[in-house]
């Protein structure tokens, strides 16, 4: 994949590109798995949703995250983060989740599908939960 992006066109040779573990997944598994590429301009790619409200869960659950790649200056980025709508509800859940990745300098986009993960309105484009909208600003 790498070396096929870097040779076409001259932008994509310096161009960031975010690389999955297994499945975006960061159970350790799929991180002991994961064979970092050699290239200076590569970020892992991971997706996590939750259902937790204690940071200690998340500082737990990262850990691995951690030692193998942020303390090791690889950097990382959840490509998609949320929680199902009965846990957008309680916004505290989110919030929890998303003040970690602040705490750490965890970059995060936030995934909407539509559906059971849904924030903004499809039609009209507005957010359908000011809370976030207003901790997002």
């Amino acid at each position: 994949f790498i070396k096929t992006v870097r040779k076409f066109s001259l932008n994509n040779k310096e161009r960031t590109l975010m690389i999955s573990t297994y499945g975006a997944q960061i159970h350790d598994v799929a991180i002991k798995n994961f064979k970092m590429p050699k290239d200076d301009n590569v970020i892992v790619d991971l997706h996590f949703y939750s259902k937790h409200n204690e940071q200690e869960y998340y500082e737990k659950k990262f850990g691995f995250v951690f030692s193998e790649f942020v303390n090791k200056d690889i950097p990382i980025i959840l490509g998609e983060i949320g929680a199902k709508k009965e846990y957008v509800q309680d916004f505290s859940v989110l919030k929890t989740y998303l003040d970690f990745a602040k705490q750490n300098n965890i970059k995060c986009v936030l995934w909407d599908n539509g559906s059971s993960r849904s924030f903004i309105n499809r039609e009209t484009g507005e957010f359908t939960h000011n809370e976030l909208k207003d901790y997002l600003k």
